[in-house]
């Protein structure tokens, strides 16, 4: 959708629950979002409203809205329930106006005027939600993880840059910068995963340092532990999996202090 079209919205007044203007983590901005899209959120489709519109309708960067759509997601305020590659569908997760009209105090009282929003319908439209996202929407980070953080958006760029010219053009910017962005996290993550052994088997060779088992001497060096006996000697890594620092090590150097 465009972000000057109008969308359809029932009307139901300024209404902002307890949990969310009480809440310690949210901003007056996120208050007010978070009533904006409950206020769009249709029984029958949810909330259809592009980040350009939410954007010219309160006056916002696109950075800052993304920012607070992960933040209200992350604190179960609102979902995502669905994405067509054009058209993000939101889903409202607290209690609005339209349901407090089955309350016993105002049982009586007159609907509001659009059927929609009538309590006994509610129940009727659960089955047309439409379905949960898939795996090739769920990489766009708009809709299913945080936005890149300025380390990752230089990252992206870069990747960018260093495409070869014989690639074809990138005919869909936002899902290639999406399935680039997971490829960073995942690739941090592995480092970080690596980094964690290296840092293990290190702490491992440091407590046995200058030690003597089955006849070896010990000497944790920088980035290896070295084994010597006489004339023999050969050294381990600390770059190895675990299951490859115990069968290479394990007889030499027990997984137990040294003198214990």
């Amino acid at each position: 959708m465009s972000e000057n079209q109008e969308l359809p919205r029932a009307f139901k007044g300024i209404w902002i629950p307890r949990e969310i203007w009480l809440h310690p983590e949210l901003d007056c901005f996120e208050k007010v979002l978070w009533a904006e899209i409950d206020s769009l959120d249709d029984p029958e489709r949810g909330c259809i409203a592009s980040n350009a519109y939410l954007c010219k309708l309160l006056k916002t960067q696109e950075r800052t809205l993304q920012l607070s759509l992960s933040k209200l997601k992350k604190l179960g305020f609102i979902k995502y329930v669905a994405f067509d590659g054009r058209t993000r569908v939101m889903r409202s997760c607290l209690k609005t106006s339209h349901e407090k009209f089955d309350t016993p105090l105002v049982k009586n009282l007159t609907p509001l005027p659009c059927k929609n929003l009538h309590p006994e319908r509610i129940e009727e439209k659960i089955d047309k939600i439409p379905p949960p996202l898939t795996p090739f929407q769920q990489f766009d980070p708009e809709y299913n993880q945080p936005p890149p953080n300025e380390e990752e958006e230089i990252e992206i760029e870069k990747r960018k840059r260093e495409r070869p010219p014989r690639f074809p053009p990138i005919k869909n910017m936002k899902a290639w910068k999406a399935k680039v962005l997971e490829e960073i996290r995942i690739e941090k993550e592995a480092i970080q995963q690596r980094e964690s052994v290296i840092e293990k088997h290190r702490k491992e060779a440091n407590l046995r340092d200058g030690a003597e088992m089955n006849g070896w001497k010990i000497y944790a060096c920088t980035d290896r532990v070295e084994f010597t006996r006489g004339s023999m000697y050969f050294s381990v890594p600390y770059n190895v999996s675990d299951a490859e620092w115990k069968q290479r090590i394990g007889q030499l150097m027990p997984y137990n202090k040294p003198g214990v």
